[in-house]
């Protein structure tokens, strides 16, 4: 009985080795591999303890439909058994050659390994719709910055500026919350492509040593990367720099967002980041027209509704205000939350939105759709007076796209 009890075990166990893989046993029963089939990660150690008169031979997927034996040059367990190390993310198929026939075969399907976040790794997606304000640009790249003690290393790139890069001004890292402009803390070394619209940071040539301040700032995400070129010396592409997250969102705040549409010259940004089942937001605002509603639930919320719809409150928004009550920031440390799994799917379905109250518009005076990070972001009013010819009608409604290469969202 304890030898039958110790096999059970055995036959489910997965053995933990150290930090980087796992072994998985796979023993024989009669004609029967246990288990037959496996599902691993790459790097894992799979353990072949078969008895004397079985082995273990990688086929093809045909070889092993058809139950037959020929080698397809992979892995090789003698007769008794031994090890294997996946090392590469695949469906593999096995047979052991003396009783394939009898469906003595078994698969074993690895993916790659899921990478740790690493909090020291920031990352900016660099796209027009970044920039304080927005820039329709065609433009794109990716930043990596890597802080090791106080220590800073750059690198990444960036393709398809709508004019050439300014050399005169360059690009940089920033002082900023999104929806904010702010001085240049680094200039970036830049590798023009041929075309001088394209570009990369070398690791070797972007390395700059931060003082406990600067940590800070880049830990407040409060520092953004800047790329300018001869069209737009301000700035065409922008990418704040956010911890690394299992996903990115981003929303524009303006009058124009807001269900019914107002005139406003107030505008923002907010940075949102997923990490686990953990949201961190952050941002700023400017420019109300009116003082910030602190009276209605601090002032500023994300709300459950669609493009085009007004809904209930979905989580409360904490503000730093400034001193004139009508420009503030959102920071991580006071905006980090607990998502629910709805919550989660929600901010997927592009089901939230980012609204400010204001006392001079206090159903919400600035407004903006939470989205994916996008290379480009469009908007479209629905209204009967953009139809051709007008129609006279109250309804009304509107539609976001995030362009991301050559796919519409």
């Amino acid at each position: 009985m304890k030898i039958q009890s110790l096999l059970v075990i055995l036959l489910g166990m997965s053995l933990l080795t150290p930090s980087w893989a796992t072994k998985h046993i796979v023993m024989s029963s009669g004609f029967n591999f246990v288990p037959a089939d496996l599902n691993v990660t790459v790097g894992d150690t799979i353990v072949f303890d078969i008895g004397g008169t079985h082995n273990a031979v990688e086929v093809s997927q045909a070889t092993y439909d058809a139950r037959g034996t020929a080698s397809n040059g992979g892995f090789s367990v003698p007769f008794g058994g031994g090890e294997v190390v996946i090392t590469e993310a695949k469906t593999y198929y096995y047979v052991c050659t003396p009783h394939a026939a009898l469906d003595m075969v078994g698969t074993i399907v690895a993916t790659e390994a899921e990478q740790e976040l690493d909090p020291n790794v920031f990352v900016a997606d660099l796209s027009g719709s970044n920039e304080a304000l927005p820039v329709l640009s065609g433009g794109s790249g990716t930043v990596t910055a890597t802080l090791d003690g106080t220590t800073l290393t750059v690198e990444g790139s960036f393709a398809g500026l709508s004019s050439d890069f300014n050399s005169e001004i360059g690009a940089h890292i920033h002082l900023g919350y999104a929806g904010q402009n702010g001085g240049v803390v680094f200039p970036l070394s830049v590798n023009l492509g041929e075309d001088n619209r394209s570009g990369s940071f070398g690791a070797a040539d972007n390395v700059f040593t931060l003082d406990a301040g600067q940590i800070a700032s880049l830990r407040a995400r409060q520092m953004y990367i800047n790329i300018h070129s001869v069209d737009h010396p301000s700035g065409e592409i922008r990418g704040q720099l956010l911890q690394d997250a299992d996903a990115y969102y981003s929303t524009n705040l303006f009058g124009s967002n807001e269900v019914p549409s107002i005139i406003s010259g107030a505008a923002g940004a907010l940075a949102l980041e997923v990490i686990g089942d953990s949201l961190f937001v952050s941002g700023a605002f400017s420019g109300l027209e009116g003082d910030l509603a602190t009276d209605i639930g601090g002032g500023g919320h994300l709300h459950l509704g669609m493009a085009g719809e007004n809904g209930g409150v979905e989580l409360p928004l904490t503000v730093t205000l400034d001193e004139d009550s009508r420009s503030g920031i959102f920071t991580v440390a006071d905006n980090a939350f607990e998502l629910t799994a709805d919550q989660k799917m929600m901010l997927a379905n592009r089901m939230l939105y980012a609204n400010l109250h204001s006392t001079a518009v206090r159903p919400g005076e600035i407004r903006g759709q939470v989205r994916g990070q996008a290379d480009a972001v469009f908007r479209a009013h629905l209204s009967g007076s953009n139809e051709a010819p007008p129609v006279t009608t109250a309804a009304n409604g509107e539609l976001v796209f995030e362009l991301n290469g050559n796919t519409l969202t």
